[in-house]
């Protein structure tokens, strides 16, 4: 036992001299140079953290308005996935009513629709005029819908996929940028930048979404609120 003691001082203090840290306490270096191993240790541990841990740990400042604006980013996030499965549903209700009148319209032989506007032209379903023989070949159904009633709901197909893209593009360009940039553990964002991204997160947001914004998400944080510096978390 004693000599096992002894095996394991000899093996502390050669890694001590050789300054190989194997994890046990230092206990044959003067307490100067202690001190110094204890320095030298912390500066590697600050090394080893991000640029975007240093600024969160030191600058109480900047990591309130992080914070801040990474809470900005979850709601709208949050928002705009329940307006793009609104806008999902919209568009596929308004694609149904389409299909719908196109399956009661009445056709030429070849299948081509044709709708009979409220003066009595007759167009087809892409917007030519049926003239002549080819009005004469028309089966025309009992109940069709008019040209104006097949105008409409192609309006209505048009206006909800464009709801739809808006949405998709505020979530990839806007949302998806500032994720991007809050989670760049190597070059966070500047001060100057999160106001920018609160900025583009608010100012850029369709209607569609900031309806969906639950009303604390509307609130600005208290003095009290960002004065206090929570776990931060880069995830949803």
């Amino acid at each position: 036992m004693a000599e096992r003691r002894r095996q394991q001082d000899r093996d502390d203090y050669n890694n001590e001299m050789a300054d190989r840290d194997v994890g046990r306490i230092r206990r044959f270096l003067p307490e100067s140079a202690r001190g110094e191993d204890t320095r030298k240790r912390r500066e590697k541990e600050q090394r080893q953290l991000s640029a975007l841990a240093m600024l969160l740990q030191n600058d109480p400042e900047y990591a309130a308005l992080y914070e801040d604006t990474f809470d900005k980013l979850r709601a709208a996030e949050a928002a705009t996935e329940t307006a793009l499965a609104r806008a999902r549903d919209g568009l596929a209700a308004a694609n149904g009513m389409l299909d719908e009148t196109l399956d009661r319209a009445s056709q030429l032989p070849d299948g081509t629709r044709a709708f009979r506007d409220a003066d009595g032209n007759v167009f087809s379903e892409d917007g030519q005029p049926i003239t002549g023989e080819a009005l004469d070949q028309v089966r025309w159904r009992d109940g069709a819908p008019s040209y104006e009633d097949y105008l409409a709901r192609k309006k209505a197909v048009t206006g909800a996929q464009a709801a739809y893209d808006e949405i998709l593009r505020y979530q990839v360009d806007v949302l998806g940028h500032a994720r991007g940039r809050l989670t760049d553990e190597d070059n966070p964002p500047t001060k100057e930048e999160l106001g920018e991204l609160q900025q583009d997160i608010d100012t850029q947001m369709p209607d569609t979404v900031r309806q969906e914004l639950t009303p604390t998400s509307h609130s600005e944080p208290s003095a009290e609120g960002t004065a206090k510096i929570k776990p931060l978390s880069l995830g949803p």
